[in-house]
């Protein structure tokens, strides 16, 4: 058909569609899977009009319409653009139009034979491979899945209709497909035969496991491995057949059986592998840690051998000191440095002597001088107490015995004795009545009150009612008065008849006068309150002379009585925030004292009569007291004479004084938030003296407020020194200027440059700045280039941190406790409490949780929220964060406050102070190495010193050896010189024998020849010259011969 279509074509002559199906209705009218149209009419077919034709496939019958058939299979691209199109830089339309096709001449091949040629090459394709089959089944004919068929004009039953759809899929057509692909065929066939089949290799890599000799590694043959794996399965020889690459099993459960097995395997090799693993991670973790502990044994073993060494070298170094000073114990060198030291000690010493004798400073004498500035120091402190005896008044002499004696009262037996050891006692004079009332009073005694020594202001309460009223005590040498504000005397008591003075051991004021029965006129027990009961009591002893009358009571409560001795009423006592006395229930009288409360001092000076007295005081005296009585504080006076030579007491003093003297002097039970209340007092009160000053600068950037905020920073983290040339001074590192500046500028949004800082630091010149130049600094280098707004929120922050020990603040959702429902507020942490606002201006307060160490924070494990407990003394609180980030950081913040909740002073002072003293260790360390670096150059000065001195040593002894040498070769050739005199000696008297010799010789042959007898030589003889010659030789070599034989070398002759 192919071959007629391209045939039609491509023939000259007028050819259309239709001619072209006359000329396959001829030739292919008689084939059995071709229909036409015309041989059809009248018959049911799916041919609905005569310009159609019919194929017969496999899978149906097919229509086609020839319309357009000849058009379509011919190529119609011109030959100019399919060179335009080769011509483009595009590779996808280069490679659908290739230059070759161009070049050539060969007519193009048409739609047809384009598809018969693609049709055989997926045919060779498919038989060069092995292909997987995919049936492909229409669910209805308009290929369109979840659409119905369009439903008939005529209703008609279901089964008369092939496009009856059921569900989503036509039936009809579904069949028809399964019937003619084959699929139910192909099923019968697996089913009734081996319908499993696996590859050799997939099936033993699978089932391996289930047999001994295959598991875990087969070496050998797939095939054999998968015959030796059916086997010890127990198959059966008709459920499997072995094939050439394949296994074949009949029965499905078989396989299942297989699969069981296998599954149930799979949790067996599981736990083999994790014994396996556990066991390579333990021996592993083993390894590791036995590497550790040898490591941290090789370490500990070298830091054990350098302490060794180091103290060796320390032992060695001091027994080599002390051997060298023993030696050099006498030398001139020496002594002279004593004497040195001596003198430039004793000259610092009398430049530095303390004037006053409170003042414990004493200048640190060298080793050399220890004992002799202690013993200095002794007379000094004698002579200064002597001169101070002698420059005291009687009346002051008699200050200081009351001291005494309220010492041995009081120490160790009342809270408040204290807080007034460091007040003097100020013993109120008064004058006489001027009115016409007071002058008529001619009551018993009255004149005898004009002797008074003490008076005082008191608060009297009533013994059946506790009302207060306000009298005045008046303590004569031997009476007691009470009169009221009217000058009218009330009581009039014998100090010899009172018995027993009665207080409590707490810091309150209270007194009961205990009246005897015999004086019936006073109707019973008296109830005071003294402003200075240390003194009124100290003075009431002194005036009876009786200490025993005092009663320091350690009960909770006491009874007072009637003058009958009938009880009216009872006194109760407690510790409290601040001193009070109340009327409680029953007759009882409630009395509150605090641990450390001081009485107003400044009102019982209003009674005193001598102007002068009063004017005597320092203004410093006067201004430190009113302190005192703003905070409430003991020992408020201790230490002032210090700074009393100082004619202005600025910041510098203040903050010295009250931060070392005064904030020292608390009460150890004192509770952290209340110490933390006093420090802030007192920072309040040095900006309230110093305000002025510290407001008046040149260039004005940060407001009042402002500066205010960094002032209570600047104190916060300020370190108080005190130098002897310098003074007192109250001056921040630079190191916490940087944080501080680091910070400002972080939250005010800019970046932070150290380089910058540093240079500008290198301006100020030293690393101690105080206050002003603080605020000049931060004004001038990051506060110019901001606005107002931006400064405020941005030294509020700081402030916040610093100052007001706020570790975390921010918005969370908390949930009620009557309501369970969230709402939103702002926290603001503390350690020691989380305080809860309606909104950030942190006006509207809506609660406070107190914070412990006891308390704990957990985090509530839910998906979506990020909810957290806090759990208090008291109860649980359930809060929520926006985030998981957010979430962590309140929980980081909660657990710091935990720690922190109970320790004296604030979070931020604290790492202050940890900085300061990090601060102090460094400088320590490199102080001391570079002592330790200046030490071994000392050693090694020495080590050469004594090399050198054991060289010229050394030396010394070779000179000596030397001249040794020298000596003993001069003392040889002395006695050489003497031997070769001596041997001339002997060398000539030999001589002269010699010559005496020949001399009788020549007598005896002249005699001789004159008797005629002739003279012969025998053999023995040896000739005169031969013997003198060899005696002469023997005499050079021989020197120790001292004589020669006389008869030697004299002529001897034989006479016949």
């Amino acid at each position: 058909m192919i071959s007629l279509l391209d045939e039609e074509c491509l023939r000259p002559g007028d050819r259309t569609d239709t001619t072209f199906l006359n000329k396959i209705n001829t030739v292919l009218g008689s084939h059995a899977h071709f229909k036409r149209a015309k041989t059809n009419v009248g018959k049911r077919s799916s041919i609905n009009s005569l310009d159609e034709f019919c194929l017969v496939h496999y899978a149906g019958d097919v229509t086609y319409k020839v319309r357009c058939f000849l058009n379509k299979n011919n190529d119609l691209l011109f030959r100019d653009l399919k060179e335009a199109m080769s011509e483009s830089s595009n590779e996808v339309v280069q490679a659908c139009f290739p230059k070759e096709e161009i070049l050539a001449k060969k007519r193009p091949p048409t739609v047809a034979t384009q598809f018969k040629d693609s049709l055989q090459s997926l045919t060779k394709t498919l038989i060069r491979e092995e292909p997987s089959y995919i049936r492909c089944i229409k669910p209805n004919d308009l290929k369109q899945p979840g659409r119905m068929a369009a439903k008939p004009a005529i209703p008609c039953p279901w089964y008369y209709r092939r496009d009856y759809v059921a569900g989503q899929f036509n039936e009809n057509v579904v069949r028809h497909q399964v019937k003619y692909l084959g699929l139910v065929e192909n099923l019968r066939v697996r089913r009734a035969g081996f319908a499993y089949r696996r590859l050799y290799e997939a099936f033993l890599h699978r089932y391996k496991s289930l047999c001994p000799d295959t598991w875990p590694t087969y070496r050998g043959n797939p095939c054999s491995g998968v015959e030796r794996l059916v086997k010890f399965l127990g198959y059966k020889n008709d459920e499997y057949r072995l094939g050439e690459t394949k296994i074949f099993i009949r029965l499905p459960q078989t396989l299942f059986a297989t699969e069981d097995a296998y599954q149930r395997r799979k949790h067996e090799l599981a736990t083999l592998i994790q014994k396996v693993f556990k066991g390579y991670r333990q021996k592993k973790e083993f390894k590791r840690q036995k590497q550790a502990a040898v490591v941290v044994q090789a370490y500990m073993r070298r830091h054990l051998a350098k302490k060794r060494v180091a103290r060796r070298k320390h032992a060695a170094l001091v027994i080599r000191q002390f051997i060298q000073d023993f030696i050099r114990r006498n030398d001139a060198s020496e002594s002279k440095f004593a004497g040195m030291a001596r003198a430039a000690y004793l000259r610092r010493l009398a430049a530095n002597l303390p004037r006053k004798l409170l003042d414990k400073k004493w200048p640190k004498p060298p080793k050399i001088c220890v004992s002799a500035s202690e013993e200095i120091r002794r007379l000094y402190r004698r002579q200064l107490a002597r001169q101070y005896a002698k420059k005291l008044t009687p009346e002051r002499k008699l200050l200081f015995q009351k001291k005494v004696l309220a010492e041995k009262l009081f120490k160790g037996k009342k809270s408040s004795y204290k807080g007034s050891i460091g007040k003097p006692f100020v013993g109120n004079g008064w004058t006489p009545p001027s009115t016409r009332s007071e002058r008529g009073s001619s009551k018993p005694g009255f004149d005898a009150i004009r002797r008074r020594p003490y008076c005082t202001r008191v608060t009297k309460y009533n013994r059946r009612g506790h009302k207060p009223q306000n009298w005045i005590l008046i303590l004569t040498s031997g009476t007691l008065y009470l009169l009221d504000e009217m000058w009218k005397l009330k009581h009039s008591i014998p100090l010899s008849a009172l018995k027993t003075v009665t207080v409590t051991n707490l810091a309150d004021n209270f007194v009961l006068l205990r009246i005897p029965q015999e004086l019936k006129r006073e109707k019973g027990d008296v109830i005071l309150n003294v402003p200075f009961l240390i003194e009124f009591i100290v003075e009431l002893v002194h005036e009876s002379r009786n200490s025993e009358m005092l009663n320091i009571e350690t009960a909770n409560s006491i009874q007072h009585y009637m003058a009958d001795g009938k009880p009216v009423g009872k006194i109760v006592f407690n510790n409290g925030a601040n001193n009070a006395i109340e009327k409680g229930k029953d007759r009882t009288l409630l009395v509150v004292s605090s641990p450390f409360s001081l009485p107003l001092l400044i009102p019982s000076l209003a009674l005193l009569s001598d102007v002068e007295v009063f004017r005597s005081l320092l203004p410093q005296t006067v201004l430190t007291a009113n302190l005192g009585t703003i905070m409430s504080s003991h020992n408020i006076e201790r230490g002032l004479d210090d700074f009393r030579s100082t004619p202005d007491l600025s910041f510098q003093h203040y903050k010295y004084y009250l931060s070392m003297e005064l904030f020292s002097g608390l009460p150890e039970t004192l509770d952290p938030p209340s110490r933390r209340q006093y420090q802030d007092q007192i920072e309040e009160l040095c900006w309230l003296i110093c305000k002025q000053s510290l407001l008046k600068r040149d260039v004005v950037v940060f407001p009042n407020e402002s500066v205010y905020h960094l002032f209570r920073i600047f104190s916060t983290l300020a370190e108080e020194l005190s130098d002897n040339q310098v003074g007192t001074m109250v001056a921040i590192h630079v190191e916490e200027m940087r944080l501080l500046c680091e910070a400002f500028v972080m939250t005010v949004g800019k970046n932070f440059n150290m380089e910058e800082f540093q240079e500008a630091a290198k301006t100020l010149g030293t690393e101690y700045v105080m206050f002003h130049p603080f605020l000049s600094f931060m004004e001038t280098k990051y506060a110019s280039s901001i606005e107002v707004g931006g400064l405020q929120e941005g030294v509020r922050d700081l402030f916040d941190t610093y100052s007001q020990d706020v570790l975390r603040k921010g918005y969370l959702w908390k949930k009620g406790e009557l309501f369970p429902s969230f709402r939103y507020y702002w926290f603001v942490l503390r350690p020691s409490s989380l305080t809860y606002f309606t909104n950030m201006e942190q006006k509207d307060k809506k609660g406070e949780i107190p914070l412990d160490s006891t308390c704990r924070v957990e985090s509530i494990a839910e998906p979506k929220c990020h909810k957290f407990l806090l759990k208090c003394q008291d109860r649980n609180y359930e809060l929520s964060a926006s985030d998981h980030k957010t979430k962590l950081q309140w929980l980081s913040s909660l657990r710091l406050a935990f720690e922190n909740a109970e320790n004296l002073h604030s979070y931020q002072y604290r790492e202050a102070g940890r900085r300061q003293d990090l601060k102090l260790d460094l400088e320590k360390l490199l102080e001391e190495e570079t002592q330790a670096r200046r030490d071994e150059e000392i050693e090694e000065q020495k080590r050469l010193l004594v090399e050198e001195r054991e060289k010229r040593i050394r030396f010394e002894e070779r000179q000596r050896d030397k001249e040794t040498q020298l000596k003993d070769a001069e003392t040889k050739l002395r006695e050489l010189e003497d031997d070769r005199r001596r041997l001339d000696r002997e060398l000539r008297s030999a001589r002269m024998k010699i010559t005496s010799s020949e001399h009788s010789k020549e007598i005896l042959e002249a005699k001789l020849r004159a008797r005629g007898s002739p003279v012969t030589r025998s053999a023995s003889m040896v000739p005169v010259r031969n013997r003198e010659k060899r005696f002469s030789n023997d005499t050079q070599h021989s020197s120790d011969s001292d004589d020669i034989d006389d008869d030697e070398g004299l002529p001897l002759r034989r006479v016949e």
